[in-house]
Formats: structure tokens, sequence, C-alpha cells
């Protein structure tokens, strides 16, 4: 590395976000689809979470993106989430 061309760590960091592997960027709208799909609160998250991984998908494959696969873990988590929810209120109601 040469006097005068220093890089803080950070810069390496924020460099090397979204470059490992193919090089391209991960859709972190896929990676926050899949959170709320996981995190459920009584169906609600994983409602917001399909929804959230739908748009993902479209956009990963609209952009050439990575994070196909973690939209589509999204969206079958968040429907599950969603019918265990259904089906706890319509127990409830039983």
């Amino acid at each position: 590395m040469a006097a005068g061309a220093r890089s803080s760590t950070a810069e390496v960091v924020a460099a090397s976000i979204g470059s490992a592997g193919s090089g391209t960027a991960w859709n972190h709208l896929a990676v926050v689809s899949l959170v709320l799909s996981l995190s459920w609160f009584g169906g609600l998250a994983s409602a917001t979470g399909v929804r959230l991984g739908v748009v993902a998908l479209r956009q990963t494959r609209a952009h050439g993106e990575r994070g196909v696969a973690v939209a589509l873990i999204a969206i079958v988590v968040g429907v599950a989430g969603v019918t265990l929810a259904v089906r706890l209120v319509a127990a409830m109601l039983v």
C-alpha cells in the first residue's frame, strides 16, 4: 500500500459489503423480509415479510442482485406464519 493510499477499516469493510462471492450486491429488502417473516408478532410481521419478499424477488430478478433464495425463504416462512396466526385465531373463536 502506498504512503498516500491509506484507507480506514470502515472504508475497507464498506467496500467489501455486497461484493462477496459473485461481485453483485445483496438485495437488502430480501434480508429485511426474512427477518420480518421470522419475527411473526401475531402474523402481522409475517404478512409484511411476505409482501416485502415478493417485492424483493422482483427486484433481484430485475437488477441481477443476490438474494433470490432469501426472498423465497421469506415468502415461505411468512406464509407459514400467517397460516399459523389464522389457525390460532380460528381456534380461539371456536
